[in-house]
C-alpha cells in the first residue's frame, strides 16, 4: 500500500516536473531519446572508447553542433560549434565548473581547468603576464621544429605497419612533452626512457586496472563514487589520487 502510494506520487512528480518550463527550454535543444528518471545515462555505461566517442562525435553528427544530455535529471549541453563557444570561453564571468568536473580533479589535481571561480580569477592573474603576445610568437620555432619530428614519428610509424592502423597517442604525447619542455621548463629535452615512463603514468588503465562495462555488468562495486555520472566516467573507474598523482616522472618534471 505505502510503495504504491509512493510511486503514484512520484509518477506525478516527474509528469510535472517534465512540464516545467526549465524542462521544455531543455528539451527543445535536439538530443538523444532518454528514459523516465534515468535520461541518457544507460547509454554511457559503455568501454572507455566509446564512452569518449559517443558525446565527441556520435552525438553531433547525429544532433548537430549542439545538442542536450539528461544524466538521470541533470542535463548537461554539448557544444561542438567554435560560433557558439567562443562568446563562453572568452567570458569572464562565465568561468565557474559544474560538478561533473570533479570527476577530473584525482587526474588534473586542483588546476585551472577544475578550479572554482575566484581560485581560477586569483591565478589566471598571475598567469597572465606569460601569455602575452610577444612570449607567445617566441614560441613558434619550438612548434614547428617539434611538429616536423612528429610528422616523421608519424610517417616511420605508418611505414612500420604497412599503412596499417597506428597508436598516435605515444608519437603526439612525445611531440607534446619536448614542446612543454623546451618553451616553459628551460629547454630541457627528455630521453626516451623518461617519455616511456611518463606515458605509463599517464595511462589511466594501466595505473587503475579500470573495469570495463562488461566487468560493472559482472557486478564490479560501485565503491569509487557515490555520484553515478562520476562513476560512468573513465577518471573514476577505480583510479585513486595517490596514484594519479605520485608519478615521480611528475616531480623530475617540476624540479628539472
Amino acid at each position: 500500500m505505502i510503495g504504491s502510494l509512493l510511486a503514484s506520487l512520484l509518477a506525478v512528480y516527474y509528469f510535472a516536473w517534465c512540464r516545467s518550463r526549465f524542462v521544455r527550454l531543455i528539451d527543445a535543444l535536439p538530443g538523444p531519446k532518454t528514459l523516465p528518471f534515468l535520461g541518457n545515462i544507460l547509454e554511457l555505461n559503455v568501454v572507455h572508447d566509446e564512452l569518449l566517442r559517443k558525446p565527441s562525435f556520435d552525438w553531433i553528427k547525429q544532433h548537430g553542433s549542439i545538442y542536450r544530455v539528461w544524466f538521470t535529471v541533470r542535463p548537461m549541453v554539448g557544444i561542438a560549434s567554435p560560433e557558439l563557444l567562443e562568446p563562453i570561453l572568452s567570458s569572464h564571468t562565465l568561468v565557474a565548473k559544474g560538478n561533473e568536473y570533479d570527476c577530473l580533479i584525482p587526474l588534473l589535481g586542483k588546476s585551472l581547468n577544475v578550479a572554482k571561480p575566484e581560485e581560477w580569477k586569483k591565478n589566471r592573474r598571475l598567469l597572465n603576464p606569460a601569455f602575452k603576445g610577444q612570449i607567445l610568437n617566441s614560441f613558434m620555432d619550438a612548434f614547428h621544429d617539434k611538429s616536423l619530428l612528429c610528422a616523421k614519428e608519424f610517417e616511420e610509424a605508418i611505414e612500420s605497419n604497412s599503412g596499417g592502423e597506428i597508436n598516435v597517442f605515444p608519437i603526439m604525447t612525445h611531440c607534446t612533452m619536448d614542446i612543454i619542455c623546451e618553451t616553459t621548463m628551460g629547454g630541457k629535452t627528455l630521453t626516451g626512457e623518461d617519455k616511456a615512463g611518463y606515458i605509463k603514468n599517464m595511462h589511466a588503465e594501466q595505473l587503475c586496472n579500470c573495469p570495463t562495462s562488461t566487468d560493472i555488468s559482472k557486478g564490479y562495486p560501485m565503491e569509487v563514487s557515490p555520484d553515478p555520472v562520476v562513476y560512468l566516467s573513465w577518471t573514476s573507474y577505480g583510479c585513486s589520487q595517490d596514484i594519479l598523482m605520485s608519478s615521480p616522472m611528475d616531480v623530475k618534471l617540476v624540479h628539472s
